[in-house]
């Protein structure tokens, strides 16, 4: 991979307790101040050099692939169950950060 060439500045002015609070996250999500504030302001996640999931993140997407495997041994299939199963997917990308889509939730299951 080819490393982005960043030869642009931009100056952006922040209070001490901003600045603060931006640092604190910036260790939260093992990024610099740098990456943070590209990820943020550019609406992307793919720019960190390392992408951090939580523990508790990946240990419910792991439950919860239990129960979508469960959930395909039930016989007959139908649309509510299917739409639960596709809900039950999209919850696990977003856990882990592979699908950064909103939810889909604008049908109803019955």
């Amino acid at each position: 991979m080819r490393k982005l060439k960043r030869n642009h500045f931009l100056s952006v002015r922040f209070s001490t307790q901003e600045k603060e609070h931006l640092k604190k996250l910036a260790v939260t999500r093992q990024q610099t101040l740098s990456e943070l504030v590209r990820t943020v302001a550019l609406g992307t996640t793919g720019l960190s050099r390392r992408k951090f999931v939580p523990q508790v993140n990946r240990n419910l997407y792991f439950e919860l692939g239990k129960v979508s495997e469960r959930l395909q041994m039930i016989q007959p299939r139908s649309d509510a169950l299917n739409e639960i199963q596709e809900l039950l997917n999209q919850i696990r990308r977003k856990l882990i950060g592979i699908d950064s889509l909103p939810l889909n939730t604008t049908s109803e299951i019955p």
